[in-house]
């Protein structure tokens, strides 16, 4: 079973513990539940009479207790802290030398160990050697000793000041100690005396930063005591130690442990460490809950590896094997896939432990990132704000000695009337002429009573800056006396209040605001008691319900509530809380009877300690027949899918329909109603097929991306086979926020049937391709053979001559069809995955050498040099130049046909021209002649060859065309044949 890191210690505070009462200027001890010490500070040891620690340790109490307070241990003590947890009185206590009356304060946790704290300490005739070894040790103690009153004003400090704040003993005297503690714990450290003061049996540390003389923030750990019941210091005493950078980082890590601990319950955040000594994994109950997992089953770093996605699997691996082999902390985010089956984005960090060098443990957390970014965001702003509240406050402090008039001001004080640092003179003329004048009689006077009288001051006037600007300021002010009781000086601080009393001046204002706003607000607002009475109510309300306004005082919100009774309306208020606002729709009756829906946002106030409820009502009439018409549009929109012949359908992450159209359901055998909520399991006979659905349904949800599935089947209700061509697509469900995918899918059966009919036809003009290319061109080929044996038989001038000729001229004729039709056929049945590079020279070469042998009585020439260039084609190249070759000299009416064939290139691309003498092409047959089955001018061909040029071009992705040669002729011209 894993176990909870906090009761396995990982997170040591023991450290610090021993720090806070080691650093405490306050006498304090630890005892087990037998009164045995186990822990005694510096202070406390030092009131006992005794030096060392280990003189207490591992004896009772009593040992120490005078006689005649032995029995009031077991009596009364004893008997409290079981009861109650805690006692606190005097008691006489043994010392080394004479008995003391000592005050002691004594508190138990449920389960733990007591804590003892020394409150006082009285003695008789020793009380002046007591009191001096007390102050030696005060002047000697690394702890700084300040005694405050109430209002913070410093009456007394040790000589620690100098050592660690770097002030002279008595500088501080006289300020208020908030003008040296940091703005941004200010408020904290008020907070506490304030709780002191209101409760003087609390007891504490506090933490904060105090600035010292070189004006160094330094953090302080300071113990407070609530001296008002101890005259004559009639205020507190304060023992601060300077926090050293490694206490500050453990105060830091038990806090934030402490926190963690705290908000487990309530954030979905948990906590692990792995051993790496051990490789064992320890988690707390967080980790089992986002995992999915239940506590007993014991927790294995390899195991909570493998939960994690698997695209994300990788990276969480690589990251635990730096931390543990290099110690490299790491945070990620990735998604955790829970026992569930369920995937979760998280946040995980590690931070590795090292002890000698070596990694020893690596602890982190694991949590909900958006919960974490989310908290961190509002934190983010939260701290900004309050940094510019912080930054806002404007204060400072003075001190006016009375007996030389001298007055002193601070910076900051100087700062807030907008003087030059330094600049004021220190004479209370000087202080006068800064005082509004309707002002100045009323401060002087005050001033004058407390001096006669020997009091502090608390006052509020107006300063006026140098730019004429009014400051409201709130003055504090205590004397500080001499040895002969008379007073020395006033300290006291100032403090802006100017937007209070700013605020204060246009309160009026704005309650006539308020009230204006009230009656012109465009909601109806109603106040009225726990019994449903009315109190107010404003304009716009009393026109909704058609009442005058002083009609309706008095009125029941029963009255004109028609949805709720009475019962019903008084119980809703009851089960309210103060500051709750709870929101509800109903109908409001009007005057003359008739009734408007309304919707009403009611919150519960309290009014000088009486319940009352102020609720905003709006008419939502028009709102209502929006919905309505919404309604009506959804549900055409759903006869509009309905009506879609192909099946449209959304499912959830569970495979469950959550909507399904009627080509869906008529596929299925049922209605709409009974498929959705159902799964493919559920609906189909076909086991293959629906776990063939899922697959794909999980792949689009998981992955967000869409899926397109080319070809699947589903068997209807009828047991029919049909071919689906279906897209899926992720889809997020309105409202819920829960991950889908949108389907849509055609039947294709028919479709995919046409295509394997193609598919059959193809397959036949293969065949009859090899048919023509084979047994019809040897065929021809033997009929070539015998006439020209039969032609050197006959003499020349006989006309069977003539029939010979024309029986070679039409067989040639034929051939040539035949490697025409072949090459149609093969273009036809190519398909684009075919190309290859071909070398462009070779192909032209090899077409020219043949052309040259097959007509002897043609000039075919080569204009220029060919280049070696490799172009995006196949084979079927040569037929290009070959038809092209052959078509320029047999449409060629001169007796020399001169042929001329030239290349030019670009880095993308290759152009071929082959010019002709011949008697060119008329401008209205230009693009016809490329055309399937049209003939050149008294033309004995089939057209087919310039129809194979053109349409072999244009499948390399280039292009053909034909212009006028100068003087006479053609060009044929080949562009754009793509390069490799």
């Amino acid at each position: 079973m894993g176990k909870d890191p906090m009761d396995e210690g990982i997170f040591h505070t023991e450290s610090i513990f021993s720090a806070a009462l080691d650093g405490s200027n306050t006498g304090m001890a630890i005892l087990d539940t037998e009164w045995t010490y186990l822990y005694a500070n510096h202070r406390y040891v030092d009131v006992f009479g005794y030096t060392d620690e280990a003189e207490l340790l591992e004896t009772e109490l009593t040992a120490y207790l005078a006689e005649t307070s032995v029995d009031q241990f077991h009596s009364e003590i004893v008997p409290a802290v079981a009861n109650t947890g805690q006692w606190n009185g005097a008691v006489l206590i043994q010392e080394a030398t004479d008995p003391l009356r000592v005050e002691l304060s004594f508190s138990r946790s449920d389960t733990g160990p007591i804590l003892c704290t020394i409150e006082s300490v009285r003695t008789g005739a020793d009380a002046v050697e007591t009191f001096s070894r007390y102050k030696s040790f005060v002047n000697q103690s690394p702890a700084i000793t300040t005694v405050l009153d109430n209002d913070g004003t410093i009456q007394y400090q040790s000589k620690a000041v100098e050592r660690v704040l770097g002030y002279d003993q008595g500088a501080l005297v006289g300020d208020s100690v908030y003008a040296y503690i940091h703005p941004d714990d200010r408020k904290a450290v008020k907070i506490a005396v304030e709780q002191n003061i209101e409760d003087p049996t609390r007891t504490g540390s506090l933490e904060f930063r105090f600035q010292c003389k070189n004006e160094e923030w330094i953090w302080l750990r300071t113990v407070g005591t609530n001296t008002s019941t101890h005259p004559p210091t009639n205020g507190f005493v304060a023992s601060s130690i300077k926090i050293s950078e490694e206490k500050q980082r453990d105060r830091e890590l038990e806090r934030q442990n402490d926190l963690f601990k705290k908000t487990q319950d309530i954030a979905d955040v948990g906590a692990w460490e792995y051993d790496c000594r051990t490789e064992s994994l320890l988690w707390t109950a967080k980790v089992y809950d986002i995992y999915g997992l239940s506590t007993t089953n014991e927790p294995h770093s390899d195991a909570a590896i493998r939960s994690y996605h698997p695209a994300d699997r990788q990276l969480i691996e690589d990251a635990f094997t730096r931390a543990i082999r290099d110690g490299a902390q790491y945070e990620l985010t990735l998604r955790l896939v829970t026992a569930e089956g369920e995937t979760r984005w998280v946040q995980t960090r590690g931070d590795p432990q090292i002890e000698d060098g070596e990694v020893v443990r690596v602890r982190g957390t694991i949590q909900d990132v958006t919960t974490i970014i989310e908290q961190k965001e509002k934190t983010a702003v939260a701290q900004e704000r309050l940094s510019l509240a912080l930054e806002a406050a404007n204060a400072g402090a003075w001190e006016w000695n009375v007996q030389t008039d001298d007055v002193f001001w601070d910076d900051s004080l100087e700062r807030l009337l907008g003087l030059d640092v330094g600049s004021f003179d220190g004479t209370v003329s000087a202080f006068l002429s800064y005082v509004h004048p309707n002002d100045i009689d009323r401060v002087a006077a005050n001033v004058r009573a407390a001096v006669d009288k020997e009091t502090g001051f608390e006052q509020e006037f107006r300063f006026i800056d140098d730019s004429g600007e009014e400051i409201w300021t709130r003055t504090r002010a205590q004397p500080l006396f001499d040895e002969d009781g008379s007073i020395i000086k006033y300290v006291g601080i100032d403090i802006d209040i100017t937007e209070q009393k700013l605020y204060e001046q246009s309160l009026e204002k704005s309650e006539k605001r308020f009230r204006a706003l009230f009656e012109d607000a465009p909601d109806g607002i109603i106040l009225h008691d726990s019994a449903g009475s009315v109190y107010d109510i404003n304009q716009k309300a009393a026109a909704d319900l058609g009442y005058a306004k002083n009609e309706l005082f008095g009125l029941s919100v029963s009255d004109y509530e028609t949805d709720f009774t009475n019962d019903e309306l008084r119980h809703l208020w009851q089960e309210m809380s103060v500051g709750e606002t709870i929101s509800l729709e109903g109908h409001h009756k009007r005057k003359d009877g008739t009734t408007f829906p309304v919707e009403v946002w009611i919150n519960k106030i309290d009014i000088d300690g009486e319940d009352r409820f102020l609720a905003f009502i709006r008419d939502i009439t028009e709102r209502k027949a929006y919905e309505t018409e919404i309604e009506q549009t959804q549900s055409q929109l759903r006869q509009i899918v309905d009506l879609v012949p192909d099946l449209i359908f959304v499912k959830n992450n569970d495979g469950e329909y959550v909507f399904a159209n009627n080509t869906t359901a008529t596929y299925y055998g049922i209605s709409t109603d009974n498929i959705e909520g159902k799964t493919d399991f559920e609906l189909l006979s076909n086991t293959e097929e629906a776990e063939a659905f899922r697959k794909d349904d999980r792949d689009v949800i998981e992955s967000g991306e869409r899926k397109e599935i080319e070809r699947e089947t589903l068997t209807t209700a009828d047991g029919d086979t049909r071919i689906l061509q279906t897209t899926k697509i992720p889809f997020q469900l309105a409202g819920v926020n829960e991950s889908a995918l949108l389907g849509y899918a055609r039947d294709v059966t028919e479709l995919k049937s046409y295509e394997e009919t193609i598919e059959t036809q193809r397959d036949n003009l293969e065949i009859l391709n090899k048919m023509v290319r084979h047994d019809i061109r040897n065929d021809l080929q033997i009929v070539t053979a015998y006439a020209e044996m039969i032609k050197t038989e006959i003499d020349a001038d006989t006309p069977a001559q003539t029939y010979i000729e024309k029986i070679l001229s039409s067989a040639r004729n034929a051939v040539d069809l035949t490697e025409t039709a072949r090459n149609v056929a093969t273009v036809l049945l190519q398909d684009e995955s075919d190309f290859t590079s071909i070398h462009l020279r070779q192909a032209i070469i090899n077409e020219v050498t043949d052309v040259r042998n097959s007509f002897a009585d043609a000039v075919v020439t080569i204009e220029g040099e060919i280049p070696h260039v490799m172009v995006r084609a196949d084979t079927m190249l040569s037929s290009v130049f070959r038809n092209l070759l052959k078509n320029a000299i047999q449409h060629n009416n001169n007796a020399t046909p001169e042929v001329a064939i030239s290349v030019t290139t670009t880095d993308e691309a290759v152009s071929v021209e082959i010019r002709d003498n011949g008697p060119g092409i008329p401008d209205e047959h230009k693009e016809a002649i490329f055309n399937e089955g049209k003939k050149g001018l008294e033309s004995d061909g089939t057209g087919l060859g310039l129809y194979l040029v053109e349409t072999l071009t244009e499948r390399y992705g280039g292009t053909v065309t034909v212009s006028d040669n100068d003087p006479v002729g053609s060009v044929f011209t080949v562009s754009g044949l793509p390069r490799t």
